[in-house]
C-alpha cells in the first residue's frame, strides 16, 4: 500500500491571523479620538488661543480700544452658546462629522475674509457671527456627542483625550502668533491659520467617522467602543429644564469652569504682583497647560473606573487647598509647585463630559450639552469683568481668588447631590 500522503501544511500558517470583526471597529474608534483631538485643536487654536496675541495690533489697525475688540470674545461665546443649544439635539439624529466639516469650512472661510476686511462691523459679523458659528460646529461640542455615542466603557478615556487638543493648542499656539503677528502682520497670520486649517479638514474627514449604526457592532467585550443608535433623545428641552438632575450638573461645572477661567486669565498677572518678572510671569500659564495635559487624561481614565461624585468631591478639595495656598502670597517655589498642582487636578472638561453621558445617557448627549451651554451663558458673561472690577476696588487679585474660590464650595456641595445611575441607564424623563 503507498503511504499516506503528509497533511498539506496550512497555506495560512504563517499569515498574520485574520483580523476580528471588532478589531476593525476598535481602530476605528481611536481614530475618532485622533480626530477629536484635531477639531479640538484646531477650533482652539486659530480663535481663543492666539486672540490676547492680536488684540492690540487689531486695535491699533482699526484705530479703537483694546476694550472694543475684547467685546469680540463676549460676542463670539455668546454666539456659540446660543448655536450650541439650536445643533445640540439635531447631533443626535444627523451626520456629526458633516457638522464638523460644515463648521471646519466656515471657520476657516471667516478668517480669510477676517484677514481682508477693511471695517470694525465687517470683523465684528465675521468673528462672532461666521466664525463663531463654524467653531460651535468644529470644535468641542460635536467631538464630545461623536465620542460618546463611540464608547462605552473607555468613554473618560476617550473624553480626557480629545481635549489634550485644546492645551496643546494652548501651549503651541500663542508663541507662534506673536512671531507671525511681528514678522508678517496680524492679516498675515490669520490667512495662513485659514490656510493650514483648511488642508487639515481631509485629515478630519477621513478619521471622522460617524458611529456604527447598530449598537452592538463593535464585537467583543465591553472594552471596546460601543455605539447608540440614532435614535430621538428621550428628553425635551422643557422636561430637561424641569430636572433637577440638570441644573445639578449646570451648577456644578459652571462654578467650576468659572474659577478655572477666572485662574487662567489673572494667573499672570497675580504672578507679577507677588514679584515675578513678568518675563517668567509667563512661564506659570505655561505650566498649569502642561501639568493640565495631563491632568485631563487622568481625569478621564478615573471616570472609567469610578463613580464621578467622590472623583468630583476629591478634585474639588485639592483645588481648593491649593487655591488657598495661592491667596496666601506664596514665595516663588511654592507658587510654583502650586500652578503645578492647579493644572493636575483641575481637568474639569473631561468630567463635565463624563457625566453628561452617565446621567443623560448618550443618545441625549447633544441636545444636554447644547442646553447645558446656554443656560451656563451668563455666568461665564459676567465672570471676567467681575474679576477686574474685584481687582480695580481692591488693588490685589487675593480678594478676586478669594471670591472666586467660595465657588469651589458650591461645586462641592452640589456634587454632593449628583445621581449617577448605572452607565448606560439614563434617568428618567419626567412626563410632560
Amino acid at each position: 500500500m503507498p503511504p499516506t500522503p503528509a497533511p498539506a501544511a496550512d497555506s495560512t500558517a504563517n499569515a498574520a491571523a485574520p483580523m476580528r470583526p471588532g478589531d476593525a471597529t476598535l481602530r476605528q474608534g481611536w481614530q475618532v479620538v485622533a480626530a477629536a483631538i484635531l477639531a479640538h485643536f484646531a477650533s482652539v487654536a486659530t480663535v481663543l488661543s492666539s486672540f490676547g496675541v492680536l488684540i492690540e495690533p487689531v486695535a491699533r489697525d482699526f484705530g479703537v480700544g483694546v476694550a472694543v475688540i475684547g467685546l469680540g470674545n463676549g460676542l463670539l461665546m455668546s454666539v456659540s452658546a446660543l448655536c450650541s443649544a439650536w445643533i445640540g439635539p439635531r447631533l443626535d439624529r444627523v451626520s456629526i462629522r458633516g457638522v464638523m466639516m460644515t463648521g471646519g469650512v466656515l471657520m476657516f472661510a471667516g478668517l480669510l475674509g477676517l484677514s481682508r476686511t477693511e471695517t470694525l462691523w465687517q470683523a465684528g459679523l465675521l468673528f462672532a457671527g461666521v466664525i463663531g458659528i463654524g467653531f460651535t460646529l468644529l470644535g468641542a461640542l460635536p467631538s464630545a456627542t461623536l465620542l460618546a455615542k463611540w464608547f462605552h466603557s473607555r468613554r473618560g478615556r476617550a473624553l480626557g483625550l480629545s481635549t489634550t487638543g485644546t492645551t496643546l493648542a494652548t501651549l503651541a499656539m500663542p508663541p507662534l502668533a506673536s512671531w507671525l503677528v511681528v514678522s508678517i502682520g496680524w492679516r498675515s497670520t490669520l490667512a495662513w491659520f485659514a490656510w493650514g486649517g483648511l488642508l487639515l479638514l481631509p485629515l478630519l474627514f477621513h478619521w471622522a467617522r460617524n458611529p456604527p449604526a447598530e449598537p452592538g457592532s463593535a464585537a467583543g467585550t465591553g472594552s471596546e467602543p460601543q455605539s447608540t443608535p440614532a435614535t430621538a433623545s428621550p428628553y425635551t428641552n422643557r422636561q430637561l429644564l424641569g430636572m433637577r438632575d440638570f441644573w445639578v450638573v449646570a451648577g456644578i461645572f459652571g462654578m467650576a469652569f468659572s474659577s478655572g477661567t477666572v485662574m487662567m486669565i489673572y494667573l499672570i498677572p497675580y504672578g507679577i504682583e507677588l514679584g515675578i518678572a513678568p518675563a517668567w510671569a509667563g512661564w506659570l500659564l505655561t505650566l498649569r497647560s502642561s501639568f493640565g495635559l495631563v491632568g485631563r487624561v487622568t481625569a478621564g481614565w478615573l471616570a472609567d473606573h469610578m463613580s464621578l461624585r467622590p472623583l468630583l468631591l476629591g478634585v474639588v478639595a485639592v483645588q481648593a487647598s491649593l487655591w488657598l495656598v495661592m491667596i496666601g502670597k506664596p514665595d516663588g517655589m511654592t507658587l510654583l509647585f502650586t500652578v503645578m498642582g492647579i493644572g493636575l487636578t483641575g481637568a474639569f472638561f473631561p468630567l463635565s463630559n463624563a457625566a453628561t453621558a452617565n446621567v443623560f445617557g448618550a443618545e441625549a448627549f447633544g441636545q444636554v450639552t447644547g442646553l447645558l451651554n446656554l443656560v451656563r451663558l451668563p455666568l461665564s458673561l459676567v465672570t471676567i469683568p467681575l474679576a477686574g472690577y474685584l481687582r480695580d476696588v481692591s488693588g490685589s487679585y487675593v480678594l478676586t481668588f478669594q471670591v472666586f474660590l467660595a465657588g469651589f464650595v458650591v461645586t462641592a456641595v452640589l456634587s454632593l447631590l449628583l445621581r449617577e445611575p448605572k452607565r448606560g441607564a439614563p434617568l428618567a424623563a419626567p412626563s410632560p
